[in-house]
């Protein structure tokens, strides 16, 4: 199997029910969700990023801020060299400057960054030149980090008119990704595993949660974790995906109730992308 990881920055999953994104809507309705993904910092999105690739705490990899990076065992446990060591391609596509370095460059077959400016939301730009690469190239992991409704909360506030439209311009990217994936064939070659960042923002309701969706070949549908869920678990689990053997000093589980149980997967739990849009059953309020 292949994958490919979407973070979407300051989504949020009550946020999301007031969207029009059918795309998002379809992908958690037949996969795997949970809007209680535990993250590890409410406050930086660069620890978080970390944390999703390597399955440590910010203080084990050194990444506690987003201005500056770990200089200790990262570049050897984490996903991307694992992958990197058995010959398999990572790619990274991301429209914030402090993602730069994230994945060692030694370790990337191929990266974009299209600079946002955190003013000027580049989701559908950053999302086009994905899926030209993932129809051309094919990698066996593929990282996209997208800003653009993080940019608009910081710039309009949360739940905003602008705030609404950035999340449904972020569902419209990610259709046309797997739009481009299903036009070659690769609809079922690829998991998604879509992530609602952190952003960077301090409000008590969201207690350190957030939103996680989980969709493919050999993914058990309609299934929503309520609980015990850590952003902690998401590199053993990518890892299972991708069958390649997780590092002894990961700390995170493999979540095996979203896989079936085995990571070979029954056909009776399997559920391939379906780029079907349909309207959401809540709509937005009125301003």
């Amino acid at each position: 199997m292949k994958m490919l990881c979407v973070v979407v920055d300051g989504l949020q999953s009550d946020a999301l029910a007031c969207a029009h994104a059918g795309c998002l809507d379809r992908l958690a309705r037949e996969g795997v969700t949970s809007r209680k993904l535990v993250t590890v910092s409410r406050e930086a999105t660069l620890p978080a990023l970390h944390t999703l690739m390597i399955s440590m705490w910010p203080g084990e990899h050194g990444v506690t801020t987003d201005t500056g990076f770990g200089t200790g065992a990262y570049g050897d446990v984490s996903l991307a060299a694992l992958l990197h060591s058995r010959q398999r391609t990572v790619s990274l596509f991301h429209t914030r400057d402090c993602v730069n370095g994230m994945i060692p460059s030694r370790l990337l077959s191929h990266s974009l960054f299209i600079n946002s400016r955190r003013i000027r939301n580049m989701d559908s730009r950053i999302a086009e030149a994905a899926a030209r690469h993932l129809q051309k190239e094919k990698p066996d992991f593929c990282l996209l980090y997208m800003d653009g409704v993080e940019i608009s909360r910081r710039h309009f506030g949360f739940m905003s008119e602008c705030y609404l439209e950035a999340i449904e311009t972020a569902d419209r990217a990610i259709a046309h990704i797997l739009e481009q994936i299903r036009v070659v064939g690769l609809q079922d070659e690829y998991v998604l595993l879509i992530l609602g960042g952190p952003g960077s923002r301090k409000l008590a309701h969201l207690q350190n949660k957030i939103m996680l969706i989980l969709n493919g070949r050999g993914i058990v549908r309609g299934l929503e974790i309520r609980n015990g869920l850590s952003l902690l678990d998401m590199a053993p689990t990518m890892a299972e995906i991708l069958d390649v053997p997780p590092h002894p000093d990961w700390r995170g589980r493999v979540l095996r109730e979203a896989l079936g149980g085995s990571s070979e997967h029954s056909a009776a739990g399997s559920s391939s992308i379906s780029l079907e849009l349909l309207e959401p059953k809540v709509v937005r309020p009125a301003a």
